[in-house]
């Protein structure tokens, strides 16, 4: 009797027993919650009414609305202009590189007159001095006034010289858009009228230092690209958050709001199979937790394939209940959610098995519960009932105890 006894304890502790009951809880949790996280899918079509309040079931990016409003952002920076000081100093170095080819010619001109029976003609001169200018200093200037140049003492020259200088300086030490060139050497001209009273020095002084003055305040590309990019850079997402209220019941259903609803996938008629993968992982990670609990614990349940049959038995129970209840909910009795008895599975295992696992369990069932009755709520888990059914399991474990 003994012998069969023992025979009988050997084969309820066996673990291939206790793989089995495992795998038939891991089958009845995946079950239980398997409709709570099928996609919804709506058979509805654009300017119909809503057939209820439409939630969203996702949290995902609305990339088009996004972008329009990147868009718009980008289309409030202005375009960034640089003062580009060193202008001033190179043209006023082109003014110089001028006059000194002036002076050197002309001195050239009148060494050559006294060694020379012929002087060089002064169209020559001119045409070397245009030459060389375009070579040297990639400027164009007109003959006549290469001819008042070259005909003009040394000192009218260095005077000359130093008021297009001044000129130049002056008028492009503050900023020049391209659009304000014209108005820049319309002022740099008369300030040369102002400092030459030989019209003929005038005239050839104006041509110089109108010809010199230039933009200095230019477009920065790179500056303002990096402007473009902050801008995008803090222009938030657009999301279509989960539970969002995309349309109320009877409301007429608008583009916008249709093009949500294809996006969260409301109006998809493809099936994911995302969804049923997440369950099976959740359910896998329910069980590996209560595995790694059980083998941590002192309890009967650690090694006793009975008691574990005893767990299976309220935890199927637990599930039965909560799927029941979520049925009655679906007639529009609200509040039934909240009469589901949360503390009976704790309490038997209380008394059953030991107040820890009755504690423990009581968190494992909040969990799944907050699945089951998730249709009742915006979200994938019913945060309310979560926090309802772990402080219910609790209270029922210590008043049983």
């Amino acid at each position: 009797m003994s012998q069969k006894t023992n025979k009988k304890q050997t084969a309820l502790n066996n673990r291939y027993i206790r793989l089995g009951l495992f795998l038939l809880l891991g089958v009845l949790l995946y079950v239980s919650t398997f409709n709570n996280v099928v996609p919804e899918q709506l058979d509805i079509s654009l300017s119909e009414p809503a057939p209820q309040d439409i939630r969203s079931p996702i949290t995902i990016e609305h990339e088009e609305q996004t972008a329009e409003r990147r868009r718009e952002a980008v289309a409030t920076i202005d375009p960034v202009y640089t003062l580009q000081t060193h202008y001033a100093t190179t043209q006023t170095d082109k003014v110089n590189a001028i006059f000194d080819l002036a002076i050197t010619l002309q001195s050239e001109m009148e060494e050559e007159s006294e060694e020379a029976d012929e002087p060089p003609g002064t169209d020559e001169q001119v045409e070397y001095m245009q030459d060389a200018l375009s070579e040297n200093v990639d400027q164009s200037i007109s003959s006549a006034t290469i001819e008042t140049l070259l005909t003009s003492s040394s000192q009218e020259l260095r005077t000359a010289r130093d008021v297009a200088r001044n000129a130049i300086f002056e008028v492009m030490n503050d900023g020049i858009s391209v659009d304000q060139v014209p108005t820049a050497r319309e002022e740099a001209e008369e300030r040369v009228s102002r400092s030459i009273t030989s019209s003929r020095m005038q005239s050839a002084v104006s041509e110089i230092t109108t010809s010199l003055v230039t933009a200095n305040y230019i477009y920065d590309d790179e500056a303002t690209n990096e402007q473009v990019e902050l801008a995008v850079s803090e222009v938030d997402p657009v999301l279509i958050r989960e539970g969002q209220l995309l349309a109320q019941e009877g409301e007429v259903i608008g583009p916008e709001a249709y093009e949500q609803m294809r996006l969260v996938g409301l109006l998809d008629d493809s099936t994911s199979l995302y969804p049923y993968i997440g369950l099976l992982i959740f359910v896998g990670l329910l069980l590996l937790l209560l595995q790694l609990y059980m083998m941590q614990t002192s309890a009967p349940i650690h090694n006793s394939n009975k008691y574990l049959l005893l767990y299976v038995i309220v935890f199927v129970v637990m599930l039965v209940i909560m799927n029941l209840q979520s049925l009655i909910i679906q007639f529009d009795l609200t509040g039934v959610m909240w009469l589901t008895p949360m503390a009976l599975g704790p309490m038997l295992l209380a008394q059953l098995i030991n107040y820890r696992v009755a504690l423990f369990s009581a968190t494992l069932f909040a969990i799944t519960g907050s699945i089951i009755f998730s249709h009742a709520a915006a979200s994938s888990f019913h945060s309310s009932f979560l926090i309802y059914a772990i402080l219910s399991g609790f209270a029922g474990v210590f008043f049983y105890r």
